[in-house]
């Protein structure tokens, strides 16, 4: 019997909320500058990225980007005024992508 089928997690997909932080995650934002844009608490977010690892049953950022990128995921961002916590996310669209 093998026992490393029963070990590995369940891939899951993720909620809105879990793919908008880890395209931030991939773009290298931070927990605490993640928080602080999307007006949540560090552990809110600490929390979102511990799921997100599990669910896609990854253990590194490197991982998450490329599942980001094999997801479409791969949004342009742009911080436009900090000081609001204005977020503009610009998904390209198919021709930008070679699709």
């Amino acid at each position: 019997m093998n026992i490393n089928k029963f070990c590995r997690p369940i891939r899951l997909s993720l909620t809105k909320r879990e793919e908008e932080i880890a395209v931030l995650l991939a773009h290298g934002g931070c927990i605490k500058s993640i928080a602080f844009t999307l007006f949540l608490s560090t552990k809110t977010v600490e929390t979102h990225a511990h799921n997100i690892y599990f669910k896609l049953g990854i253990n590194c950022r490197y991982d998450l980007i490329v599942w980001c990128a094999k997801a479409g995921l791969h949004h342009e961002l742009q911080y436009v005024d900090p000081t609001k916590r204005t977020l503009v996310v610009t998904v390209p669209s198919k021709s930008m992508v070679g699709a």
